[in-house]
């Protein structure tokens, strides 16, 4: 094979159209820029004879390095057109050397040809067999140890196609037919072997062949100009790039002479008039708006959003589990609770704030006793600033609702026990959010309560279930705990999904961003001030129009008092005739 010298632009561009890739060209110019720098000396007395002179051999010598200098050529290639190499030619005329239905189509498109149209320059197209052999395991040094890495060996196996080939090419390229691509039982190694995601693709490849003259063309003398793939996406790689500016690209052969080629790349496609490009923009146009009124029937137009200044959250709740209890026969009670009026918060009336589980025995899970729940509960709640309140602090909600939740036992006896609680702040941040909370109990001052928990049941509880976060009755600045004495108990797995809706955050931007805690509540500080100006706005348009429409009928009135003053005068003035 040919290797590639001089130009060191051989890298890899990758380009996106929308247009049809059937539109692409290319022109390749090919030109022979040097020759053999020996001829062969007995090539020359094979021509001139044993008693030829010097001046005739050097003669015939440069009128050959000139007939090889001057040769070159020049094509223009469209996608996937096939161009057949001189081995392809001789190879395809022939009807026996053809097995499959793409080499005889080929067959007949060499019979009807009466010469190539080309004679260096063929290409291969995505369903030719040097396609698999090119995206086969591509050797990354000159190294004759190395090996291939697994991530190479199932890439170039999830991406090798089948061709239309003999049985006999089939058998010992080990490329198998795919009957069924879907496997219902996959194996171990086909998981292995299949877990790549491939795109697919089309390639072609535009060729050159370097061989000598006079001597029959070898697949070894073949050498890639460029080669061109197309995925689904629309995504074109291409190596190397259009010669746009730069310098031809360079070849040397590697046979005894050292030949050098020049070549450029050059698009030629067509391009788009400007009565295309107002076609094409008009189709874009109504596509999107086609598909923007198809999402927005999704949607629909009865799709309630909150007024101006008011922040809903709905959340969307569960209870998973409970691991790690004293005794088995778990429920789970749980209160929201929704700060105060006062504080800017407010709940639909048919939504329920508090719940019980259903009761539920325990599994051994590893070395834990764990009890599954899986019990849903919804919540929907409102937030508006209250009037009055400024945003000195930068904080505008000063409050969140909070979850309480008690885990109780209850076996066949009745004997109720509670066995821990916790508390959970809900997430200011939308999206999903899985929680672990530890609990606590409260213990008795004496071994008798323990005594009574075991045998009778029973045991403290808290009358307030406020008070496992900050009681809901406590006005101070510090809360004391001082002297109530708890324990340690279980763990309760809970899931919250959250949604923050308002208007607000359509008009900044802010809240586009990536979301910090703060960021919710910078944008609400703002949301009083915008309803007071769109009131005083909406005042001011009000009034406008009252005093427009007094304007009107004071000009009506002057209008029908000048018109009774004209006809008194017009009746005074005119003659009396008898």
């Amino acid at each position: 094979m040919a290797r590639e010298t001089g130009s060191s632009d051989f890298g890899t561009v990758f380009y996106r159209s929308k247009d049809s890739i059937k539109n692409l060209r290319i022109k390749v110019h090919l030109q022979k820029v040097t020759s053999s720098s020996i001829v062969p000396q007995a090539e020359i007395e094979q021509k001139l004879g044993p008693s030829s002179s010097n001046h005739e051999r050097r003669e015939i010598q440069r009128q050959q390095e000139l007939m090889s200098q001057k040769e070159e050529e020049t094509c223009t290639v469209q996608w996937q057109q096939k161009l057949y190499s001189q081995r392809e030619f001789n190879m395809y005329k022939h009807e026996e050397n053809c097995d499959g239905v793409i080499e005889k189509k080929y067959h007949k498109e060499i019979v009807n040809q009466s010469e190539r149209p080309t004679k260096r320059l063929f290409t291969y197209v995505n369903h030719d067999k040097f396609t698999n052999q090119r995206e086969g395991i591509q050797k990354m040094t000159t190294s004759p140890n190395e090996k291939p890495t697994p991530l190479a060996e199932k890439v170039a196996n999830v991406r090798r196609r089948r061709t239309a080939t003999s049985s006999r090419l089939l058998s010992s390229e080990g490329i198998a037919p795919k009957v069924n691509i879907v496997d219902n039982a996959p194996s171990v190694e086909s998981q292995r072997r299949n877990h790549v995601i491939v795109t697919p693709e089309q390639t072609f490849w535009i060729m050159a062949d370097l061989s000598a003259r006079d001597q029959i063309a070898t697949e070894d003398d073949e050498h890639v100009l460029c080669s061109i793939k197309v995925d689904a996406n629309g995504v074109i790689t291409m190596k190397p790039n259009f010669n746009q500016s730069s310098k031809p690209y360079r070849i040397e052969t590697d046979s005894l002479g050292k030949e050098v080629y020049l070549y450029t790349l050059e698009n030629c496609s067509s391009a788009m008039s400007n009565s295309e490009k107002v076609r094409e923009e008009k189709m874009y146009n109504e596509l999107y708006s086609r598909h923007s009124q198809y999402l927005s029937s999704l949607v629909g137009s009865e799709f309630e959003l909150p007024p101006l200044g008011v922040l809903r959250l709905i959340l969307h709740g569960q209870i998973v589990s409970a691991r790690n209890f004293e005794y088995d026969d778990l429920f789970v009670r749980y209160v929201i609770n929704v700060p105060s009026q006062e504080q800017g918060w407010g709940v639909e009336s048919n939504f329920k704030l508090a719940g019980v589980t259903q009761t539920c025995i325990t599994k051994v899970e590893g070395r834990d006793n764990v009890a599954f729940f899986s019990f849903p509960f919804d919540a929907e709640m409102f937030y508006k600033r209250p009037a009055g309140e400024g945003d000195q602090t930068g904080q505008v909600i000063k409050s969140w609702p909070k979850i309480f939740f008690e885990i109780c036992s209850l076996d066949s006896w009745s004997r109720f026990r509670p066995e821990g609680y916790c508390a959970v702040t809900i997430p200011n941040t939308p999206g999903e959010h899985s929680v672990e909370l530890n609990t606590w109990r409260p213990v008795g001052p004496s071994v008798v309560s323990n005594l009574r928990r075991f045998f009778i049941g029973g045991a403290p509880e808290l009358e307030d279930l406020s008070y496992v976060y900050i009681p809901s009755t406590f006005q101070g600045s510090h809360l004391s705990r001082f002297g109530f004495k708890t324990e340690s108990s279980g763990s309760l797995k809970i899931k919250l999904s959250v949604m923050l809706q308002s208007q607000d955050f359509c008009f900044s931007k802010k809240a586009k961003r990536a979301g910090k805690k703060d960021a919710l509540m910078a944008q609400l500080g703002s949301t009083v001030d915008y309803t007071e100006i769109r009131a005083v706005i909406d005042a001011f348009s009000k009034a406008h129009g009252r005093m427009q429409l007094a304007r009107k009928n004071a000009l009506n009135n002057l209008r029908e008092l000048s018109l009774d003053d004209t006809m008194t005068v017009a009746a005074e003035t005119a003659p009396l005739h008898l």
